[in-house]
């Protein structure tokens, strides 16, 4: 299928626009969603970072206070035994200040050397033996000990216990349990990537035992979770995975000190909202966009095409004019060209003509010269005057008859000369209507013209002196005749016979002159003839090469009009 110029327009454009704006709004995506990735990385990355901080600076705190309490006398004394119940109060009293003062504590407690419970904030473990537990086995060795996560009370605690001493002796141990829903009041629930994100903690295990999602706290363990085992097999950095149909990321962080790991997870189908949203925003815009650049182009190129067709129209009208025009003027300069071979031939027929003439006038000349000395000297040979002008007569006859003649051509010549005229002014009207093209094929027909004016005027003028001539001539003929009629009178009238002749004698020059001009006037009108078979040709030559160029033009015509067509 050919398309038509507003297709072949339109359709590049568009192919070439919504390519490159796909290609740009691909890039765009591509880097905003790279850039994003690696800013939500270092985001949940800095965040599990702080928690980490957060948590080693709380429990260090915690350590620094439980050493500062292991050196307390009333606690010191109250595992002793030695005041009774009166110590037992007090070390009550001073660890129910501390689990008030310090709201991380879900209780304390006092224990004695052999591991029994002597005093806490809560009753129930009173006299309660722990003696076979790690945490006071530790702590009566003199270490500050940090339990592992436990479930209590439906809460994940763990314990500290830190040995109490009296004058650098261990007399027994101070224990404490702390809360993990304080780290997740504190530490957790507040860090928080976007509306979706949330932060956990889970132990060595896999349980979570804080979370700001408070249903996995003691509920999920990872070992049992579809990415939990890869989650726990990752170590530190970015894990993506997929969580009931949402693609997360978590930065994962160890805490070494309790063998915790951190999790700051992200929701990248939340976080990559935006990115999505300006996707379809730009895909938007790109639309809007294509419709507009398509009434646009619609519109110009349908102006352009309407402009094009209408130079197309007027080229298709100006081809067939020129056409038209060329195979004409090649049809009149062929005729030209025959027209003035013909004129050439008569040219040449009409010189010949007049070289007889002239030779005539020539020898009529001679004759009359003869004739004047024969005058002169009449009286001498009066006896001969008869043959002579027996033959005078003669030759005035065949002069009066080659006069008629010579008016016969010189007509011949005007109407030629008024043809040629006539030709060079229709050759003038085709050159003009040829344009430029034609420019000098005018010059040139004008000239022809001029010198067809020149050549009838010459003509006429050679015409009046033939007429004069044969004028002069049949005045001779009559006076010869009378000559001969009154021979008698002759020697009577011999010197105005002898003035005759001399008139006759100038005349005749004359004649010959006139001749001689007539035949140069034929001469340089043979060599215009000439010129004109020349220019003829060269004419033909010129209107078959504006005619191949006609048949061309054509052609391209065609062609554009199938361009912007499309047929």
């Amino acid at each position: 299928m050919t398309l038509n110029l507003r297709n072949r327009i339109l359709l590049p454009v568009l192919v070439l626009f919504m390519l490159t704006t796909g290609i740009s709004n691909l890039i765009s995506y591509s880097v905003s969603k790279n850039t994003l990735q690696d800013s939500i990385n270092s985001e949940i990355t800095r965040m599990a970072d702080v928690v980490i901080r957060l948590l080693d600076h709380k429990i260090k705190s915690i350590k620094l206070n439980f050493s500062y309490w292991s050196g307390d006398a009333i606690l010191a004394t109250s595992v002793q035994d030695l005041f009774g119940e009166t110590v037992i109060d007090s070390a009550n009293e001073l660890l129910a200040k501390i689990k008030n003062d310090f709201q991380y504590f879900e209780q304390t407690a006092v224990i004695n050397p052999a591991g029994t419970i002597i005093a806490g904030t809560n009753k129930r473990i009173i006299q309660k033996n722990i003696s076979k537990q790690k945490n006071f086995q530790e702590s009566m060795r003199g270490n500050i000990f940090v339990s592992d996560v436990y479930e209590h009370n439906n809460k994940p605690v763990f314990n500290i216990s830190t040995p109490l001493k009296m004058n650098a002796k261990i007399v027994g141990v101070l224990l404490g349990v702390i809360d993990m829903e304080y780290f997740s009041r504190d530490f957790i629930e507040p860090i928080k990537f976007g509306a979706n994100g949330h932060t956990f903690i889970y132990k060595q295990d896999g349980l979570i035992i804080a979370s700001s999602e408070k249903k996995q706290i003691l509920k999920l363990n990872l070992k049992v979770a579809p990415y939990g085992t890869a989650m726990m097999a990752a170590g530190d950095g970015i894990f993506s995975y997929t969580d009931n149909s949402h693609l997360k990321l978590a930065a994962l962080k160890h805490y070494h000190h309790q063998n915790w790991t951190v999790g700051v997870c992200a929701d990248q189908t939340e976080a990559f909202t935006p990115v999505k949203k300006l996707s379809r925003i730009n895909i938007m815009v790109v639309s809007i966009s294509i419709i507009f650049i398509i009434i646009a182009i619609f519109f110009i190129v349908k102006k352009t095409i309407t402009l094009i067709n209408k130079v197309t129209l007027g080229l298709r009208k100006t081809t067939k004019l020129l056409f038209l025009t060329s195979s004409k003027l090649t049809d009149n300069s062929e005729s030209l060209t025959t027209g003035a071979s013909t004129q050439a031939s008569s040219f040449e027929e009409i010189s010949a003509s007049l070289n007889q003439i002239s030779a005539i006038s020539k020898k009529n000349a001679d004759q009359t010269s003869q004739v004047n000395t024969i005058m002169q000297t009449a009286g001498k040979m009066i006896t001969q005057t008869e043959t002579i002008i027996a033959n005078l007569t003669k030759a005035m006859h065949e002069i009066t008859i080659k006069n008629q003649d010579t008016q016969k051509i010189i007509k011949n010549i005007n109407k030629i000369a008024f043809q040629t005229n006539l030709l060079a002014l229709n050759a003038s009207v085709e050159a003009a209507r040829a344009g430029e093209s034609g420019a000098g094929f005018a010059v040139v027909a004008d000239e022809v013209r001029n010198l067809a004016g020149r050549a009838a005027q010459n003509a006429g003028n050679t015409a009046a002196l033939i007429e004069d001539t044969s004028a002069n001539i049949e005045n001779g003929a009559t006076l010869v005749n009378k000559t001969n009629d009154a021979f008698i009178e002759v020697a009577n009238t011999s010197s105005q016979v002898k003035n005759i002749v001399e008139e006759i004698s100038l005349a005749i020059n004359e004649q010959a002159q006139g001749i001689s001009q007539i035949n140069q006037a034929m001469l340089d009108m043979n060599h215009v003839t000439q010129q004109n078979i020349f220019n003829a040709d060269e004419s033909a030559s010129i209107s078959a090469k504006l005619h191949q160029q006609a048949e061309q033009m054509k052609k391209l015509v065609n062609e554009l009009t199938a361009l912007v067509s499309g047929k």
